[in-house]
């Protein structure tokens, strides 16, 4: 359990019992009650743009569903083998107990560079398969796609765990927002497939565009994804002195105690409503009315920008700005004082 140092301490609903069902001992944190320096808010929401976005690579994945189609055709596949192929990438995403145990040792660094270059090797053996470079088969696809989700989970690992640490008091809001990325990620690829890449040929400049958006999202957690200072990664423990480690875990008293912003958290909550209402109306017009090219391309277009509007929560406190303003004016609306 973790107290303030003003605040009483409360013993843990489950306290460790001697062998005659009395209490034995009660482990209480106290954090330092001083005040340190305020968090910086457009820092902390920064990252929640960051990682919303590097979510939706998570969702990168289910290009094969978009894809699965133009590839049967391609390679004369059975839908067995579609199945098999899915399955197999599938399986891998389940497999990140490893990455994690490598997160919680050396950070977020190490993970974020291994997730570009799996992706981006997965994205590139596919968009060589279609070109015809490379020759598929369904053995070579599954293990394109294994290698490609593998790092589609991985974005995921990085931006929720990393950003939600930044949030301690209020994890919940924060990792439902995250996750809301990754359930829509996947409309946003059909969407931007059909708008911009609807034939076989373009097929492989999808992925290339997939590769590409990949390493930008990769780049910008390897630039800013870092644990809060309090958060200490199993390689820091093993160098740090017992000071060093005690002054970093004050700091968590800051994270505490300064409550994020609501309102801009509704904002990216408004976001989200918007695409989870946006898409599925797009879709069924494309579907069902027959839409041409340019519809379906501008279709696209929006949804981009729809999805681009997660960065609105970086915008200053208006009621701020607005107070700020009316006191400026009541200053200069106020008659400075005659000299005695």
């Amino acid at each position: 359990m973790t107290t303030l140092q003003d605040e009483p301490a409360m013993p843990e609903h489950n306290p460790s019992l001697d062998e005659n069902g009395d209490v034995d001992h009660v482990k209480v944190d106290v954090l330092p009650s001083q005040h340190t320096r305020r968090i910086n808010e457009y820092h902390r929401f920064a990252l929640v743009v960051i990682g919303g976005l590097a979510c939706v690579c998570t969702s990168f994945g289910a290009a094969w569903n978009v894809i699965s189609g133009y590839m049967q055709e391609l390679l004369n596949l059975s839908q067995t083998d579609l199945v098999n192929i899915n399955l197999v990438g599938s399986v891998f995403t389940y497999f990140a107990l490893p990455y994690a145990f490598l997160y919680d040792y050396a950070g977020p660094i190490p993970v974020s560079i291994i997730s570009i270059v799996m992706f981006v090797l997965g994205s590139l053996l596919f968009s060589l398969a279609f070109g015809g470079q490379i020759r598929g088969s369904v053995v070579r696809l599954c293990v394109f796609n294994a290698i490609m989700k593998t790092g589609c989970i991985l974005f995921d690992l990085v931006g929720n765990i990393t950003v939600v640490s930044h949030f301690p008091t209020m994890r919940g809001p924060t990792i439902a927002l995250l996750k809301s990325f990754v359930g829509i990620g996947g409309a946003v690829v059909s969407a931007v497939q059909l708008g911009f890449f609807p034939e076989l040929d373009d097929i492989k400049n999808f992925y290339y565009l997939l590769m590409v958006y990949a390493t930008v999202m990769g780049l910008l957690e390897l630039a800013f994804m870092r644990n809060p200072r309090y958060h200490l990664s199993g390689y820091e423990e093993s160098y740090l002195t017992e000071e060093e480690k005690e002054c970093r875990r004050a700091t968590k008293a800051q994270y505490l105690r300064q409550e994020p912003p609501v309102w801009r958290f509704a904002i990216g909550y408004g976001v989200i409503l918007l695409l989870v209402v946006y898409l599925p109306t797009q879709s069924a017009c494309v579907q069902y009315m027959g839409l041409g090219d340019m519809h379906k391309r501008t279709f696209a277009v929006i949804t981009v920008f729809f999805l681009l509007l997660i960065t609105l929560v970086l915008i200053p406190n208006p009621v701020r700005i607005f107070r700020k303003r009316r006191g400026d004016h009541v200053r200069r609306m106020t008659p400075a004082s005659p000299l005695l």
